[in-house]
């Protein structure tokens, strides 16, 4: 008579597939949601936690470049006209 060997099952699954790893979903989605704020909060750092001449400066550098951009703009012949 063959002898009754003692088989844990979850020794004998993980032979033949691989577990997958349980994520809480709750968790994932806090945590991304932590990542983005961070993302955010950096971002907001950058464009509000700068001196006011700071500020300035950005402002008249970007008046300046739209400014040239503008100055080198095609105007369109008055004469040519797309209307016939």
């Amino acid at each position: 008579m063959p002898q009754a060997v003692a088989v844990n099952s979850q020794t004998l699954w993980s032979r033949f597939r691989p577990m997958a790893e349980i994520v809480n979903f709750n968790k994932a989605r806090k945590a991304r949601d932590k990542a983005a704020a961070r993302t955010q909060a950096a971002e907001n750092r950058a464009a509000h936690g700068r001196p006011k001449a700071e500020t300035q400066q950005t402002l008249l550098e970007r008046l300046a470049r739209d400014r040239a951009l503008d100055g080198h703009r095609r105007d369109r012949d008055p004469e040519a006209s797309d209307d016939d």
